[in-house]
């Protein structure tokens, strides 16, 4: 995967080699979907939202989180959908920090997709 700030990640602009323990991986954008991996062992980012849906899953460590007025966790294996416009931050819910990879997808790809299912 390259190493850039992708659009997604606006404000969230640290590599591996720039802040040690902490870093973000990300490829280019194709097709109405961006991928990205990162590592975080405190605060990862401030609150934010995002114009597209966010479809993370939670690799290691605990992923904690505020999202729609409530505190939130994810385990490794868990899976979280995060709504276009849905303002969030997150953090490390333990010591031990966590990782992640997640994917960011234009509503028009879900719309596209949904009308699949349901032709």
């Amino acid at each position: 995967a390259a190493r850039r700030n992708p659009s997604c990640a606006v404000g969230l602009e640290r590599s591996r080699e720039e802040h040690g323990a902490d870093w973000i991986d990300s490829a280019p954008p194709s097709g109405g979907v961006e991928l990205l991996r990162a590592w975080f062992a405190g605060r990862a980012y401030a609150r934010h939202r995002h114009d597209t849906y966010a479809i993370c899953v939670t690799d290691r460590g605990v992923q904690a989180f505020d999202y729609r007025g409530a505190s939130r966790v994810s385990a490794p294996g868990q899976v979280v959908v995060l709504h276009p416009d849905e303002a969030h931050d997150g953090r490390a819910g333990s010591d031990d920090g966590f990782g992640y990879r997640i994917a960011y997808v234009a509503p028009v790809k879900i719309a596209e997709a949904a009308r699949a299912l349901c032709d």
